[in-house]
């Protein structure tokens, strides 16, 4: 793939091409501490090490498959994959494999989250499919969140907070719904409420984002070599997303320190290098 780069850049003469002043560390090689490796670790913290979980243009991209980014030719993922691959193994070799377990793009408050994030007064209150015994006097929300994640048939739950004493019932579905707060029923402010659990967060791997997208987009090259989205070949801007994807790819070759990976990455990249070309000499 290399080979093939420098050649299309030779001149018309046969020029070569002129010594770099400085050869780039080769990805991997690098172990960050200090100042640097804080600063890696609040890269992946915030939005790089999460856009996988939570935005459609990477989550569910069409380069692994999915729906989403579909409007530019599927950039979201070349452009984040460039960022988090290098990334990925540069907090390898500084021993930071896996970060804190987040919800969304926040970190869980397991543990110290207040009633008002357990259990979410509203519509949606739910009616019917209650687990028999329902409806007993608790504490507080959450003593009845506890009680139903001690129960394996609990869903969810509702807290009726609307006279003295607070009654929980436990719900083994999510059943129907219906907006019971109004002013009627206690101080019509929201007397009742309704939670469900979440399943317990894991920690989030960056390499394994990584290898999920890398591995996806090996095993699904084209016949004719191009990888990724492949909805129009007669449009030159289609081009522009794979490159960044062929550079992401090369570094994680090259971090992988693989033979075998790094054959078949590279190979990869040659064989959409070559179809690129073929298809750009008929537009």
């Amino acid at each position: 793939a290399l080979v093939l780069g420098a050649a299309a850049l030779v001149g018309a003469e046969g020029s070569a091409l002129e010594p770099r002043a400085f050869e780039p560390l080769p990805i991997g090689s690098v172990t960050p501490k200090g100042w640097l490796l804080a600063q890696l670790k609040l890269q992946a913290e915030g939005l790089g090490g999460h856009l996988a979980q939570f935005w459609e243009d990477v989550m569910d991209s069409i380069w692994i498959g999915g729906k989403g980014d579909v409007d530019l030719h599927g950039q979201g993922v070349p452009y984040w994959l460039i960022g988090i691959v290098p990334l990925a193994f540069l907090l390898k070799n500084a021993g930071v494999e896996t970060l804190a377990p987040v919800t969304g793009i926040y970190k869980a408050p397991w543990g110290k989250g207040s009633d008002a994030i357990l259990c979410k007064p509203g519509a949606s209150d739910v009616v019917g499919r209650d687990i028999l015994g329902s409806g007993f006097v608790v504490g507080s929300s959450r003593e009845c969140r506890d009680r139903c994640a001690a129960d394996a048939n609990c869903h969810g739950f509702v807290v009726d907070r609307c006279s003295a004493q607070s009654k929980c019932w436990l719900k083994e579905g999510q059943g129907r719904g219906s907006d019971r707060n109004d002013a009627s029923r206690g101080d019509g402010k929201g007397c009742r409420c309704y939670g469900k659990l979440l399943p317990d967060p894991a920690p989030v791997d960056i390499m394994a984002q990584v290898e999920k997208y890398v591995s996806y987009i090996l095993k699904h090259q084209g016949a004719s070599g191009w990888l990724g989205p492949d909805t129009n070949q007669t449009d030159g801007d289609q081009n522009w997303a794979p490159s960044n994807v062929l550079q992401a790819l090369y570094m994680y070759a090259e971090g992988s320190g693989d033979p075998a990976i790094f054959k078949n990455a590279t190979q990869a990249i040659l064989g959409h290098l070559l179809e690129q070309k073929r298809r750009m000499a008929t537009l």
